[in-house]
């Protein structure tokens, strides 16, 4: 899953000698720790549990330097100048810009922040060159409201005054912006979106982990079906191998019957064998008696004649 914030920064020239610099959202709200990120290393920063926000509203300020825009855009793309790719490009034509803006005149730049779920891969920002624009009554900041106490007049010398350190400017945008409107909240870190960050990784989180189980029960069902269709395949052998047994017992039955019966075959034989043995004798005998009985005959006959 992929977390982006769009929001746009702008540089307008004043005059001569005066610019205005400022930022805001192009849509919903960005976390000022995300479009500053000076303020999450700031060893001046004390309230570290306090967190700003960059609504559509913007906020913005005055300025003497022309390229502090330039180096903020550098600020969020520290790479060398070796590595020329597409901030790079943009960089480089915005600082050539700068320098030819006319009074009245606003460069802007829209800027897109990614921050990946996978811890290995940093997050970045795109950064994308809108063009030159007029400035309109809208864009100018707001002066601060004027004190409705009594005015105070202190003298100061002159050498007072140069022993007053002046302030060095820093080359980059300072965290502290005067606001354009003074309606913008500042949150907690458990405003409404630090919580759905926080509550959408935790999703994230647990539906990897539930995929993963998931892919692990998946697998045991699959190594449990195949077991189980082993299974049934050794009950069916089983089965065939009773069903086998049963008709051996079958045979056997049979093969004893047809036993008995070969038995019985010959008794069978045995007692014809006799029979026709007998038979013949007989008929032999008789056989002999007649032939006995016909040559007594003839001799008789023979005899008379």
């Amino acid at each position: 899953m992929t977390i982006s914030y769009d929001f746009m920064a702008f540089s307008g020239r004043l005059s001569e000698s005066s610019w205005t610099l400022g930022m805001k959202a192009i849509q919903g709200e960005v976390p000022l720790d995300i479009v500053i990120p000076s303020l999450q290393t700031s060893s001046d920063y004390d309230e570290k549990d306090i967190i700003g926000v960059l609504t559509k509203e913007g906020i913005s300020r005055e300025s003497s330097d022309v390229m502090e825009l330039y180096r903020y855009l550098r600020q969020l793309n520290p790479k060398s100048n070796q590595a020329f790719g597409y901030n790079e490009v943009a960089i480089r034509n915005i600082h050539t810009r700068l320098n030819l803006l006319k009074v009245d005149e606003e460069l802007r730049v829209q800027i897109t922040y990614t921050e990946r779920k996978e811890n290995y891969i940093a997050a970045s920002y795109n950064i994308k060159l809108l063009g030159i624009f007029q400035i309109t009554t809208a864009d100018l900041p707001v002066p601060p409201a004027p004190d409705i106490t009594e005015n105070i007049d202190i003298d100061v010398s002159e050498a007072d005054t140069q022993d007053i350190p002046e302030q060095q400017e820093k080359p980059i945008i300072p965290k502290d912006f005067p606001q354009t409107d003074q309606e913008i909240p500042v949150y907690k870190t458990t405003n409404t979106l630090e919580k759905l960050i926080t509550f959408t990784r935790t999703l994230q989180s647990e539906l990897k982990e539930i995929t993963e189980n998931l892919a692990l029960m998946t697998e045991r069902v699959r190594l449990l079906e195949e077991e189980r269709q082993r299974y049934r395949g050794q009950e069916d052998l089983l089965q065939e191998i009773l069903k086998r047994l049963n008709h051996l017992e079958s045979f056997e039955r049979r093969i004893d019957f047809l036993e008995d019966d070969r038995h019985q075959l010959d008794d069978l034989k045995q007692t014809l064998i006799a029979y026709f043995r007998t038979s013949n004798r007989q008929t032999r005998a008789l056989l002999n008696e007649v032939s006995d009985e016909t040559d007594d005959t003839n001799s008789i006959s023979e005899t008379s004649q």
